[in-house]
């Protein structure tokens, strides 16, 4: 399979990270099958690093989801630790649901190193219970929220922060990142496309400037359901505010990937200390 390779940026930094943008649904082998594809092809541009967006193996009705735990779980970190294995790679598994006793299940960020070994495994603190205009949601229901936050090595200095998606809302949960030595911040997401034409760009950059970090954050796009519609503009920020790469909502399916310069992080936090 081959996919659209949006804006590749070097910056002469010293990790490639790779976003990939997803419109996942209901069937998860399709799904499966093109995020393989899509590793791949990052992985043979050079990525150390590549990461999908939340609910990337799934994204159906929500009564559905404990069951897909239950089925799927294990059997997802398996296959994509021995495809981190095979090339060498770095992986972060935005969101997988694994399952969780009461019939419920988490939402769970998970990072693997290039030998496949789990390097971090991160659950969503904040759940998305909401209340929009003319529509509700509650992934209360359905999900147990975590109540660690989560930091990893990634090598050559770096040490990933782990979020996802509606915990960007809630700065204090990346001052805890930082504070345990966080200085790129990963935001795998579905945000809703009502709330993200508003917040999605403001939120990241404001996490960026606030932290002095880069924040990386891969999106799912379009919808994904009849119901749901994803923002996209999956993006990376650097420490400054400056978006470096998007990748367009009309994009649908794509790659993006910049080299991040830990230098930059090491310049804006010795210029204004904080």
């Amino acid at each position: 399979m081959s996919f659209p390779v949006v804006g590749l940026v070097l910056l002469g930094g010293v990790m490639r990270v790779a976003l990939v943008q997803m419109r996942s649904g209901a069937d998860v082998a399709e799904n499966l099958s093109r995020a393989e594809g899509f590793f791949r092809q990052a992985a043979s541009n050079g990525a150390d690093l590549v990461c999908f967006p939340e609910y990337f193996v799934f994204y159906g009705p929500d009564h559905e989801m404990a069951a897909v735990a239950n089925e799927y779980g294990q059997s997802v970190l398996a296959r994509f630790s021995q495809l981190a294995k095979e090339i060498g790679c770095q992986i972060l598994l935005g969101s997988v649901l694994l399952p969780e006793v009461g019939g419920k299940c988490e939402n769970t960020s998970v990072l693997l190193n290039p030998a496949g070994e789990v390097a971090a495994r991160y659950i969503k603190r904040h759940l998305f219970d909401v209340d929009l205009p003319g529509k509700s949601y509650r992934e209360s229901a359905f999900l147990v929220a975590g109540d660690a936050f989560v930091t990893a090595k990634l090598g050559q200095g770096w040490t990933a922060g782990l979020s996802i998606c509606f915990d960007v809302r809630f700065a204090s949960h990346y001052a805890e990142l930082r504070r345990a030595g966080a200085n790129v911040m990963f935001v795998p997401a579905a945000f809703t496309a009502q709330t993200g034409q508003a917040h999605w760009e403001v939120l990241l950059r404001a996490r960026a400037i606030e932290m002095q970090s880069y924040v990386v954050a891969p999106a799912q796009a379009g919808f994904c359901t009849p119901q749901k519609e994803c923002h996209g503009h999956s993006m990376i920020v650097d420490p400054w505010g400056k978006i470096v790469v998007e990748i367009p909502k009309d994009a649908g399916e794509a790659i993006a990937a910049a080299d991040l310069d830990l230098t930059l992080v090491e310049n804006v936090r010795r210029s204004i200390p904080l």
